[in-house]
């Protein structure tokens, strides 16, 4: 058995989501060729401007996605538990990436280099499909993420539980106002208005 087993049947789990059927040549593959990495709090995983070359298959903790403007750090994205994580220009073109990848609590990623990912995905048909579905996935994402940008600052706070209630328990308020461009004050004030009292935020990601 693989010493991280659990966090192996995660990864597996979200690739079975995509609807594709995994052979066994290709989980050999994988095995033979993941790793596990595993980031302090506040530890960068990818600094702006490196390249980004691998991604990353989140098994326990948070990453942060930031972009450095005028010496400040505005959080653009952040991903939790069953997520997978890169900076996509950088990953795919393998150019400087114009994000910063940030844990936000010590985190456990299943790890592949981009390299090994291209190289397998010429050999293995189905893996090629699950990366196309994985992209569209978050593609539809980050299109969605965009309406919150015309909305008030109330409605902002409501879009984002609407579409992402885990962020609330898992990302502190001072990243969450940031993400959400208003004041902490004012997200503290709003979020007791907006949010319901009792509510339930299980982790559905990819």
């Amino acid at each position: 058995m693989h010493p991280h087993q659990k966090d192996i049947d995660m990864l597996m789990a979200a690739f079975a989501r995509t609807g594709q059927q995994m052979t066994e040549a290709l989980e050999q593959d994988l095995l033979a060729s993941i790793e596990i990495l595993e980031f302090e709090k506040e530890e960068t995983v990818l600094r702006q401007n490196d390249v980004c070359e691998y991604v990353y298959f989140i098994t326990e903790g948070s990453l942060m996605v930031t972009e450095k403007i005028n010496q400040k750090d505005y959080p653009h994205w952040f991903l939790l538990k069953k997520d997978f994580c890169i900076s996509p220009k950088s990953f795919f073109e393998q150019q400087p990436s114009k994000f910063a990848i940030v844990a936000l609590e010590n985190t456990r990623c299943i790890s592949l280099t981009q390299k090994l990912l291209q190289e397998m995905c010429l050999s293995h048909q189905e893996l090629n499909n699950i990366q196309k579905a994985v992209i569209i996935h978050y593609y539809i994402e980050s299109d969605e993420n965009k309406t919150h940008l015309h909305l008030t600052a109330a409605e902002r706070i409501a879009f984002l539980y609407e579409k992402k209630p885990h962020f609330f328990d898992h990302i502190n308020d001072y990243h969450l106002a940031a993400y959400l461009g208003m004041a902490g004050p004012t997200f503290s004030t709003l979020k007791k208005e907006v949010l319901p009292k009792n509510r339930s935020s299980d982790i559905l990601s990819f």
